[in-house]
């Protein structure tokens, strides 16, 4: 894969990553208040699920991150190495 792109696929996922995250821990709080909602009495264990996704997706969202980073990273040090290695024409 060419630096150009996998910089360009890198940045996606940096972003893409923890916005996923996000999306998954609103989503897990709206399960929890439908839970409190459906429930005369919730308990802890049905609101354990909600609570699971909220905790879990962010986690998800900053290691997805990470990766686009480090695939971001790689492609800058690549294209760098490249353009030093390059010989000038005389």
């Amino acid at each position: 894969m060419r630096p150009n792109r996998l910089l360009r696929v890198g940045i996606v996922i940096m972003l893409a990553g923890p916005a996923l995250g996000g999306v998954g821990f609103v989503a897990g709080m709206l399960h929890s208040f439908a839970t409190i909602q459906g429930d005369a009495v919730p308990t802890p264990a049905s609101l354990a699920r909600g609570a699971e996704w909220s905790i879990f997706a962010p986690i998800a969202g900053i290691l997805v991150g990470m990766i686009g980073f480090a695939l971001a990273a790689f492609a800058v040090w690549t294209r760098k190495r490249e353009q030093s290695q390059a010989v000038p024409a005389e």
